[in-house]
C-alpha cells in the first residue's frame, strides 16, 4: 500500500500515465497540469516515510522510504540530465559507501533503538544456512526398502495385455 501510494503521486508515473490514458500528446519538455504538485509529492513522500520509519522504529517503512529515494533519483534523472550516467553512478556509489561506513561506525553504540551490532537470537532463522538444512533433510534420511514388486503382464504393465 505504501508503494502504491507513492507511485500514485510520483511525477514520472503520473505524467506517463496521463499522457497515455488521456492522449495529452506532451512533448519532451512539457509538463502535466499541476506538475509542480507531483514534483513536491515525489520528493516529500519518501522523506516522510524515512522519518516515520526512524521515529516508529519500523523497518518496513524505512525500507520503502529508501526504495522511494531510488525512485526520486530515477525520476529526476529521467527528466533532468546533469552529468553522464557513468559519473552519476560513480558518485552515487561513493556516497553510498561513505554513508554506510559512517553509519556503521556511528551505530556501534545503540542510538535511539538503532544499532549495527548483532541484536539477539530472535532472528535466528535469518542466519541459518538454509541450503545445508535442505541437503541434510533430503540426503540424510534412510528410507526403508520397498518390498513391493511391480511387474506382471507382458505389455508395459497395468494389465494392458489382459494379464495382471
Amino acid at each position: 500500500m505504501l508503494i502504491c501510494f507513492y507511485a500514485a503521486a510520483n511525477y514520472y508515473v503520473v505524467r506517463e500515465m496521463s499522457n497515455s490514458m488521456f492522449n495529452l500528446g506532451l512533448k519532451e519538455n512539457e509538463s502535466i497540469p499541476f506538475g509542480w504538485l507531483f514534483w513536491i509529492f515525489t520528493i516529500l513522500i519518501p522523506l516522510v516515510y524515512i522519518l516515520g520509519g526512524v521515529q516508529k522504529k519500523d523497518a518496513v517503512l524505512l525500507r520503502v522510504g529508501l526504495i522511494a529515494v531510488a525512485a526520486i533519483v530515477f525520476t529526476v534523472r529521467y527528466y533532468h540530465t546533469v552529468l553522464p550516467v557513468e559519473i552519476v553512478m560513480l558518485l552515487g556509489g561513493i556516497i553510498l559507501i561513505t554513508v554506510s561506513y559512517a553509519l556503521t561506525k556511528w551505530l556501534v553504540q545503540p542510538k535511539n533503538g538503532f544499532t549495527s551490532a548483532e541484536i539477539s537470537k530472535r532472528y535466528i532463522i535469518d542466519k541459518m544456512n538454509i541450503e545445508a538444512l535442505v541437503i541434510a533433510e533430503t540426503f540424510g534420511s534412510n528410507l526403508p526398502a520397498n518390498d513391493s514388486k511391480f511387474g506382471g503382464g507382458s505389455f508395459g504393465g497395468g494389465g494392458a495385455s489382459g494379464e495382471y
